[in-house]
């Protein structure tokens, strides 16, 4: 049994989408902004391709249910969003079209409204705070997905975007700290 990789994987999000949301606010502009975001954004790729292989490979949670069936959602979600954040570094890297990015986000906003309906059957496995910790949290994941999609395909604006982004990298710390079990 390993420690929960969902500490490294989600500490990267928390900072690749804290820093992408300063970028699309237009906080952090230069002509290689793009550029140097993309290396934070391929960094959030890695740690999350690993997240998801540690929930398959290890089994951080345990080889018994309703262990399994978790880990195997979780290592889906994490797998998916790291594949978003893949694409959107090589896009920024390249200068390419971020319509299909914000289409792969989508296609995961789905596939974590799924998700989201999922947990509550395994509310008693998290407890009262870390449902509701992880609820919240993945509600702003729905959000950000979202607004991915609807960013790219010019149906909200960067500054709506920008802010799910900040809100959900601050608030993705306490998935880091409490169900990484930093904080128990």
């Amino acid at each position: 049994m390993s420690l929960p990789a969902i500490v490294i994987g989600f500490g990267a999000y928390s900072v690749a989408a804290a820093l992408s949301g300063l970028y699309i606010l237009g906080k952090e502009a230069s002509q290689t902004s793009s550029k140097t975001l993309s290396i934070y954004a391929f960094l959030a790729f890695l740690a999350l391709f690993f997240n998801s292989l540690d929930f398959i490979i290890f089994a951080p949670l345990g080889m018994v249910q309703p262990a399994i069936s978790i880990q195997l959602l979780f290592g889906l979600l994490t797998l998916l969003f790291s594949f978003v954040w893949l694409g959107f570094s090589i896009s920024l890297i390249y200068n390419l079209d971020l319509k299909f990015v914000g289409d792969s986000a989508l296609m995961l906003f789905f596939f974590n409204v799924i998700g989201f309906v999922l947990v509550f059957q395994w509310f008693n496995v998290f407890g009262t705070i870390g449902f509701i910790i992880l609820q919240i949290n993945m509600i702003l994941y729905l959000l950000v997905e979202y607004g991915f999609w609807a960013l790219t395909h010019e149906k909200i604006s960067a500054k709506v975007q920008g802010y799910f982004l900040l809100i959900s990298a601050f608030l993705n710390f306490l998935v880091v700290l409490y169900t990484g079990g930093i904080i128990i």
